[in-house]
């Protein structure tokens, strides 16, 4: 599944860390988050390039 994502911020793997906006990633949902409008995303692409960081983010797209 594909979704669109507004902006966010970018968790390393301690979670810690403000970081780059992102735009598509694969969405895989978790049980964090708030009536599951959070998502954690695998391989977010970002502006920056990064492609295997762990993004959290809030949905924008269609289910």
């Amino acid at each position: 599944l594909m979704y669109e994502f507004g902006s966010g911020w970018h968790t390393d793997s301690l979670g810690f860390g403000p970081g780059p906006r992102y735009s598509y990633g694969t969405a895989v949902w978790t049980p964090h988050g708030e009536a599951g409008e959070r998502l954690w995303v695998l391989g977010g692409m970002s502006n920056d390039g990064a492609l295997d960081d762990v993004w959290q983010a809030q949905k924008r797209g269609v289910e």
